[in-house]
């Protein structure tokens, strides 16, 4: 298993390189770069489920050893509330949970994008298809 600066290094890396990826989808009317983009999307994609799993791993663990070292005073005053909890943990380690909210968010995003995506090259491969069925009834 990776350390856990490691992992949360990577996907903050590859957060970067998805930002990049994001915003470099070609025309809509250039079909054969439209594939290829998708292509390279659905490989981040899957790369970027891997990494949210591990992250989210990382941070199950930090929560776990956090509260298995709170003081007892402190435990008090949260222990009832997940939502104290939870902040405490956020607290302590900000940059950890920074990551895990944004490799969500980013899923998110790739998941609409996708499916607008492929919606939009199919629609496109239908319209041509369909002035090229009429050319040749036309000739």
């Amino acid at each position: 298993m990776r350390p856990s600066k490691d992992i949360l290094s990577a996907a903050r890396s590859f957060l970067d390189h998805a930002e990049a990826l994001l915003s470099s989808g070609p025309g809509a009317d250039d079909l054969d770069g439209m594939a290829a983009w998708i292509s390279e999307m659905n490989a981040a994609f899957a790369r970027l489920a891997q990494l949210a799993g591990e992250c989210e791993a990382v941070y199950a663990r930090l929560v776990q050893h956090e509260l298995s070292t709170i003081e007892d005073e402190d435990l008090k005053k949260i222990k009832h509330s997940s939502t104290l909890t939870e902040l405490w943990v956020r607290g302590k380690y900000p940059e950890a949970y920074a990551t895990v909210s944004k490799m969500e968010r980013m899923a998110r995003v790739f998941t609409e994008v996708l499916q607008n995506s492929r919606t939009l090259l199919a629609s496109y491969r239908q319209e041509r298809e369909f002035d090229l069925r009429t050319q040749v009834k036309q000739h």
